[in-house]
């Protein structure tokens, strides 16, 4: 694999979502008290000397890893956020993350970095959202099966949040920029889709705060960092001065595959992949919230007839106890239509599966 030295996961990054003509009947949301083990909130310890126990121990420049001016830069080795000697590795000034319950992108492993000016510290909003200064840049490197093949930077600039994409290519050890989108054949045979700048507010959208994944919610985890050390991931942003020491105290998520109850794995699985768009706001028609902390007799899926039933006649969103009968499944095993619409060519199987335990587990819709 090529980034030997940053073996990370990385977050949401220009995946698209249904525009407002698409019906996004796939909404989950499970209503009872989730998030218990968020222990009243994370307690950081703000002491600036040097420690062995956080993940990164001392702020890197962001040198010229900026957001750029007009067009997107050419090359990767014109936008500042790559090695001078290595087109392929982020510059030094990325902080590498990763996020508790990942966006599914085709199989992809992901590596996820944040870049902040100097003297600048981002805030919360009250959801846990972190709302990032002028000049960050956040950068998602795409590895499949050892193929680096994408690389994509999002920059907070002057005007707010751009996107843009570079297409990795191994014979000229260079990226180069797809702002028209591409669809790529892999060297494992996979169809690859690189999408255009357009498609970014698809699910980057405002009702989401742009920066999907960045939350306390998705953050809040003991992660190894390529340093070695195992570490709480907001207590080593706090140490460094990325996120300022108060974090709210909001219901932390869960792997989606791991070995929390179906509805705590289910939920987590929406939040990350569905509710940039199924929230209020979120810029489609459909009142539908897949917010992990939304209860399910508010978000307006159990037991609601689904708009578009894709041709299976009337069948709610969520059907308690019946996969066969829930939209939100069957939109996301479906090979038409499938949700999400933009940035992925392959049914996630687990994904799929973990919906399927949750809504078999469902013996009736809460009354709202």
């Amino acid at each position: 694999m090529r980034l030997l030295s940053l073996t990370v996961p990385f977050i949401v990054l220009l995946v698209g979502c249904p525009p407002p003509t698409e019906d996004s009947d796939t909404d989950l949301g499970t209503g009872t008290d989730l998030g218990t083990d968020t222990d009243e909130g994370t307690d950081v310890d703000t002491d600036t000397e040097a420690r062995t126990d956080v993940g990164v121990t001392s702020r890197p420049s962001p040198g010229f890893c900026v957001p750029w001016i007009g067009d997107a830069p050419s090359t990767l080795s014109r936008t500042g956020c790559v090695s001078d000697d290595d087109a392929s590795m982020p510059a030094a000034g990325f902080v590498p993350f990763s996020v508790i319950s990942p966006l599914w992108s085709d199989n992809a492993d992901k590596e996820r970095y944040i870049a902040m000016p100097e003297g600048t510290t981002a805030t919360f909003d009250e959801r846990g959202d972190i709302l990032f200064p002028t000049g960050t840049v956040l950068g998602k490197w795409f590895t499949v099966e050892d193929q680096l093949v994408e690389i994509r930077l999002y920059a907070n600039g002057a005007s707010g949040w751009e996107g843009a994409s570079w297409r990795w290519d191994d014979d000229t050890q260079e990226g180069y920029v797809e702002t028209s989108g591409a669809t790529l054949t892999l060297d494992n045979g996979q169809t690859w889709d690189i999408p255009n700048t357009g498609q970014c507010r698809q699910c980057h959208t405002f009702a989401a705060n742009t920066a999907l994944g960045l939350e306390a919610a998705q953050l809040d985890w003991d992660w190894a960092y390529p340093t070695g050390v195992t570490a709480n991931q907001l207590e080593t942003l706090v140490h460094i001065g990325f996120l300022p020491a108060d974090i709210p105290d909001v219901a932390r998520l869960v792997d989606p595959h791991g070995g929390a109850p179906e509805e705590e794995r289910a939920r987590s699985y929406l939040h990350s992949n569905c509710s940039g768009c199924h929230q209020p706001s979120g810029g489609t028609p459909y009142s539908i919230d897949f917010r992990y902390g939304t209860d399910l007799a508010d978000a307006d899926y159990c037991g609601v007839d689904a708009i578009n039933t894709l041709g299976f006649g009337r069948i709610p969103r969520l059907d308690p106890g019946s996969i066969d009968r829930s939209m939100i499944y069957q939109r996301m095993t479906t090979s038409a239509f499938r949700m999400p619409p933009v940035g992925t060519n392959i049914i996630d199987d687990d994904g799929a599966d973990t919906i399927a335990e949750w809504i078999a587990a469902i013996s009736a819709c809460p009354e709202p």
